[in-house]
């Protein structure tokens, strides 16, 4: 069994190393049957554990960079086109929307727009209670807003094309 560390266990222990200190050469602490080999041993074990799960923790988070979603036009086309026929969530349209897009200003610029939109023509649980996610006039510039990313789409398709 463990003998509980004590101050008293402690001091033996402590009086027994610097007995040793005294009458034994360098090589008298190698020796496996010495009273302080074993919680020497038990503390360098639990350290080199610690210190190899720690430093497997910081290598990976080293290792790992910062997850980013990166909106493509398509994909908030895709999205636009489903919010005007009243097939999605709030939740989605505000997790795509609400995301920043710094890789496209102007796609930032449509998204920053239809979200304005909604802002401006739409109402929290709009979708729950069965209606769309804008009203009439909200629906009108939403469609003006897609045609616009259809064209920018279109245009980044035929520059691709012509290279």
């Amino acid at each position: 069994g463990s003998i509980p560390f004590t101050r008293s266990t402690f001091l033996q222990y402590f009086c027994s190393f610097s007995t040793w200190i005294q009458e034994h050469s360098p090589s008298a602490l190698l020796r496996w049957d010495h009273p302080l080999v074993a919680p020497m041993a038990l503390f360098l074990l639990v350290f080199a554990v610690c210190l190899l799960i720690f430093g497997g923790m910081v290598g990976l988070l080293l290792l790992t960079g910062t997850p980013r979603y990166r909106t493509e036009p398509t994909q908030l086309l895709e999205l636009i086109d489903r919010a005007l026929v009243s097939q999605i969530s709030e939740t989605e349209w505000n997790a795509i929307i609400g995301y920043p897009i710094r890789h496209d200003e102007t796609l930032d610029g449509i998204r920053r727009r239809a979200q304005r939109l909604v802002d401006e023509h739409g109402s929290h649980g709009r979708v729950t209670r069965g209606k769309p996610l804008l009203d009439a006039t909200g629906q009108e510039e939403l469609t003006a807003l897609r045609d616009h990313l259809a064209r920018h789409l279109a245009i980044k398709e035929r520059q691709r094309s012509v290279k």
